[in-house]
């Protein structure tokens, strides 16, 4: 069936995670106001370098295929010794 197709394939890409802007932002604004200074080469490379971490983050918050993230229900009721 054509839902069964892609059944062994994952997302190439998944969510970034918040705490990614912490140091996404910054990097953007810097690398702006270096372009608006006339450090042409200095903005572009930590607008470059912002859009790599962003895109390193999604890709390694990519879900992978067989992967449950959720717990069975019987773990979720009894917590052992490991808890």
């Amino acid at each position: 069936m054509a839902r069964d197709a892609g059944a062994g394939k994952s997302a190439a890409f998944g969510r970034i995670d918040p705490f990614c802007w912490v140091a996404v932002v910054p990097m953007i604004i810097g690398g702006l106001l270096t372009l608006l200074g006339g450090v042409t080469e200095l903005g572009i490379g930590l607008l470059v370098l912002a859009v790599l971490v962003l895109v390193f983050d999604s890709w390694s918050n990519r879900p992978r295929p067989g992967i449950d993230r959720r717990r069975p229900a019987a773990a979720r009721r009894s917590r052992g010794a490991d808890w």
